[in-house]
């Protein structure tokens, strides 16, 4: 079969098939395959036992006649495939829970006999200290993986200015010197900002709200916080305020 022919079967169109061949046999040659060569021999093609019906006339479908999957009738029994819900879901908002956090004395917060308390040890202090901020974090709704650690280390690398601990590091520099991107860092930094976890200043320097100052000066030598689960009743819940305390006023 030529390159020509089988090109054609592959582009569409009318398959041509080569007419049979005779060829000469050379004088030196007495028979082949045990007949003698003054017998008449026609050598053809191998395609010529095929039946000539066999090829057809193929034609490309014109592309205005193709519909997208959307615009094909509905077969009954046939159920399209669904989409993937890959990847990861944003969490949902917990309307349900309302939390406070504030400094208060050790004797205040231990309310049963026993408790069980639960130990992380390393020599890394950096992981000690993401561990420990990523609760006060998930407290205030920022689950963002790299906010513990762009949170110390801002804290960190501030300085006092005017009575005050500030950090004058710029978006980029922090975000080079975390190895994290630029947008990485300015959407944790942001949600810091709304939740006054810190506040601009006019000439762009972080300060820190009084809560997360005591928090950070509270970690001496043993790190520490306590995590209380609390019930409430009906009423407590529509006493409520916007710290997630209780109007105790409202609640009687």
């Amino acid at each position: 079969m030529s390159e020509n022919r089988k090109a054609s079967a592959f582009e569409g169109g009318i398959v041509a098939m080569e007419t049979p061949k005779r060829y000469e046999v050379p004088k030196h040659v007495k028979n082949i395959n045990g007949r003698p060569v003054n017998e008449n021999i026609e050598i053809v093609d191998v395609f010529d036992e095929f039946d000539d019906d066999m090829f057809e006339e193929v034609e490309e479908m014109p592309t205005s006649l193709l519909k997208a999957p959307e615009d094909m009738p509905e077969v009954e029994g046939f159920e399209r495939p669904k989409k993937s819900n890959a990847g990861r879901k944003p969490r949902k908002p917990r309307e349900d829970v309302h939390v406070s956090l504030e400094m208060v004395s050790k004797k205040k917060v231990l309310h049963e006999a026993e408790i069980l308390e639960i130990t992380y040890k390393s020599l890394d202090k950096s992981l000690l200290m993401d561990l420990l901020t990523k609760q006060y974090l998930t407290a205030l709704e920022i689950h963002e993986d790299s906010a513990p650690t762009i949170l110390n280390y801002v804290w960190k690398q501030a300085r006092v200015v005017d009575g005050k601990r500030m950090y004058t590091g710029t978006l980029q520099a922090t975000a080079q010197a975390l190895d994290l991107s630029y947008a990485s860092v300015q959407k944790v930094l942001k949600k810091m900002i709304s939740k006054k976890l810190v506040a601009k200043e006019t000439d762009g320097f972080l300060i820190f709200n009084s809560l997360l100052t005591s928090f950070f000066e509270s970690l001496t030598v043993n790190r520490q916080l306590v995590l209380t689960f609390e019930e409430l009743e009906e009423e407590q819940m529509e006493a409520i305020d916007e710290s997630g305390h209780i109007n105790e006023s409202m609640a009687n």
